[in-house]
């Protein structure tokens, strides 16, 4: 998410089937020197139906991903351009049935 074109910039969200962890790493999520990266994890077990729930919520540079309604990891990215806003998905390993994709684009608050 927060993917540049080109991949400069982006933040890569990992789910590993095999061993229950999901990932969320910032380490190309931004150009910017002074923006930290890193890795966070968290464990969520596959549930008996294979059925993955992820909300992820952008705000520029506020990330969050809540897995089903039990993990909730949230995260700085600090994108700095301004084409750094696509979402890409990937399967890599097995097969994987996207069942629904939801997407809003908010206006900005005025204040």
């Amino acid at each position: 998410l927060g993917s540049s074109p080109d991949g400069a910039e982006q933040t890569v969200i990992r789910y590993r089937a095999a061993d229950g962890s999901l990932e969320f790493d910032r380490d190309q999520s931004s150009t910017w020197p002074e923006a930290l990266g890193g890795v966070s994890r968290a464990r969520y077990p596959r549930p008996p139906s294979g059925l993955i729930e992820l909300t992820v919520i952008l705000d520029h540079s506020l990330a969050e991903v809540f897995v089903g309604d039990t993990v909730v990891l949230t995260e700085r990215i600090y994108p700095q351009r301004p084409d750094s806003d696509l979402v890409r998905l990937a399967a890599i390993g097995a097969p994987v049935t996207l069942t629904r994709l939801d997407g809003w684009r908010l206006d900005p608050a005025s204040g």
